[in-house]
């Protein structure tokens, strides 16, 4: 005789689809059988840091905030909270995650530092001398800048 999803959902004690489902968004869920395998809550979400300013050295200040993704990649450091102009397609308030520049990756976003230290977007070239910086503004070359962190991930302001 075939069972029904709600009649093994009884027997693992949930109320019905919606108790299990809130049980695995909240990390509850664990198998019944004594043998079976169960992932940590950890696994599934993570807290990031989010970031408004950066200090003279380009080092992230973070706030009392934090950003919960259930998917980042590894590497991400921290979540940027994007104050300047509309550019490409990054808008005011965005949080982009944040993670260490790869000096061997061509064509990737990043957070440069002006000359007077202050965060920009920047488009990041990888090339035998090292990296090159192009202002997306004006799409010319940005000698001026440094290039501080790679850009991961978006998260669009609501």
């Amino acid at each position: 005789m075939r069972k029904t999803i709600y009649y093994w959902l009884g027997k693992a004690r949930y109320g019905g689809l919606n108790a299990f489902k809130r049980a695995v968004l909240e990390g509850h869920f664990r198998p019944v059988s004594a043998g079976g395998a169960a992932e940590a809550k950890a696994s599934y979400s993570r807290h990031i840091p989010i970031v408004d300013d950066f200090t003279a050295s380009g080092e992230p200040v973070h706030t009392s905030e934090r950003l919960l993704v259930w998917y980042a990649p590894p590497d991400v450091l921290f979540a940027w909270r994007y104050p300047g102009h509309e550019v490409a397609h990054f808008l005011p308030g965005d949080l982009l995650l944040a993670a260490e520049v790869n000096r061997e990756r061509s064509g990737q976003w990043a957070i440069a530092f002006t000359q007077a230290r202050r965060p920009v977007l920047r488009w990041c070239h990888a090339y035998e001398g090292g990296l090159v910086l192009i202002d997306p503004f004006t799409h010319s070359l940005d000698v001026h800048s440094t290039v501080g962190y790679r850009l991961c991930q978006l998260f669009r302001r609501l």
